[in-house]
C-alpha cells in the first residue's frame, strides 16, 4: 500500500431499496431475491463555509479535514476498518492507493470454503450468502456484510416471487457511508492489479473478482473514490435495499464496472467509466416496479444520472 490512511468514526448517512432475479458471470451466482422495501430518507450534512474563491476555500476545507483525520486514523486497510464498523457508522478513506495486502494473500477458490457453496437457477456451484460471509476475501478484495447469517434455510429451488430474502438477519452494517477524502475521486483508488504498479491508463491482470462488495448493506453511501482492474466488477451492491453511488470511477473491470444486483432504492449519480469488459453501469435483475408490479403504483426503482461511461464494450 502507497502510505494509506484509514479512518472508521460515526456518522449519519443513507438512503433506500429493494429487488429481484439472475445473470451470467465469471463465477456461478447465488439465486438472489429482493429485500424487503423499506425506504430510509438520506441524509449527509456539510459545513458551510464562506471565502471569496470557491475552489480555494474547498482546498483550505479539503486540507484542514485530512489533516484532523490523519490524527484519529486507526487502520491501514479499507476492509480492517468495515469489518470494525456497525450501523451508521462512516469509514472515512485518506488519499492513497489501496492494494489490501491480507486480503490479496486469501486464496481464491478456498477447498476450505467450498461447504457453502450451493446449485441455483444460474448453475452449480454458486457462492452463497454464507459463503461470502465465511470467506468474505476468496472472491472480494473488500467485503461489507451488512445483515447477520441466520439459520433459516433458503429454497430450492427458489420461489417464483423473488419479493423479500427469505434468509434475511438482522442489521449488522445498513446505513454506512464509505467516502474518499481526496480532491477527485481517482485521489483513492482500489485496485485489484496483480502488479502494485498498475495505471489507471489500460488494462491490468487482475486478482481478485469483485473490488468492493456490498451483500446486503441497506442505506449504502459510496462516495468520491475509484475501483479499478477487477476480474469481474469494481463495485458490487447485491440484495441491498438503498443505496447511493456519487462521484466514483471505474477503470478497466473485466465486466462491469458498477453491478447493482437485485437491488431497490438506489441512486447513481456523477460517475465515470472507462474500459470496462462489459459495461461501466449496469443495474442488473431490477425489481418489478413498472408492469409487472404488485404495488399500488408504478415507479421508478433504481436512477443513474450525469454519468460518463465512455469507451466500454458495451457503453
Amino acid at each position: 500500500m502507497n502510505a494509506t490512511r484509514l479512518l472508521a468514526t460515526i456518522a449519519a448517512a443513507t438512503i433506500a431499496m429493494a429487488a429481484i432475479t439472475t445473470a451470467a458471470f465469471g463465477h456461478v451466482e447465488r439465486s438472489s431475491t429482493g429485500p424487503t422495501r423499506r425506504p430510509t430518507p438520506a441524509s449527509s450534512r456539510r459545513p458551510a463555509e464562506r471565502c471569496r474563491s470557491r475552489a480555494r476555500c474547498d482546498a483550505r476545507r479539503l486540507k484542514r479535514q485530512n489533516r484532523a483525520f490523519a490524527k484519529r486514523c486507526e487502520f491501514k486497510s479499507i476492509q480492517a476498518a468495515i469489518k470494525r464498523s456497525r450501523n451508521n457508522d462512516r469509514v472515512i478513506i485518506m488519499p492513497g492507493k489501496y492494494l489490501e495486502s491480507k486480503s490479496r494473500a486469501k486464496q481464491t477458490n478456498d477447498p476450505k470454503c467450498a461447504q457453502y457453496k450451493e446449485d441455483s437457477d444460474d448453475g452449480q456451484g454458486a457462492a452463497t450468502y454464507g459463503y461470502q460471509v465465511k470467506c468474505p476475501n476468496d472472491q472480494n478484495l473488500i467485503y461489507l456484510q451488512g445483515r447477520a447469517l441466520t439459520k433459516e434455510p433458503v429454497p430450492n429451488p427458489p420461489p417464483e416471487d423473488r419479493h423479500g430474502i427469505p434468509d434475511e438477519g438482522r442489521c449488522v452494517r445498513c446505513k454506512l457511508q464509505i467516502e474518499g477524502t481526496g480532491a477527485k475521486p481517482e485521489d483513492v483508488v482500489i485496485d485489484l492489479a496483480k502488479d502494485p504498479h498498475a495505471k489507471l491508463k489500460g488494462p491490468a491482470k487482475p486478482l481478485k473478482e469483485v473490488g468492493l462488495r456490498v451483500d446486503r448493506g441497506d442505506g449504502i453511501v459510496i462516495r468520491n473514490l475509484t475501483a479499478a482492474h477487477a476480474a469481474e466488477h469494481g463495485i458490487y451492491i447485491h440484495e441491498t435495499d438503498g443505496y447511493l453511488m456519487q462521484r466514483v470511477k471505474f477503470f478497466y473491470n473485466k465486466e462491469y464496472g458498477g453491478l447493482m444486483f437485485t437491488s431497490d432504492h438506489g441512486l447513481t449519480t456523477g460517475c465515470d467509466g472507462v474500459g470496462q469488459g462489459d459495461s461501466a453501469i449496469y443495474p442488473g435483475a431490477s425489481p418489478e416496479t413498472v408492469e409487472q408490479t404488485n404495488e399500488p403504483r408504478r415507479r421508478v426503482n433504481q436512477t443513474i444520472t450525469r454519468c460518463d461511461i465512455h469507451h466500454n464494450t458495451l457503453g
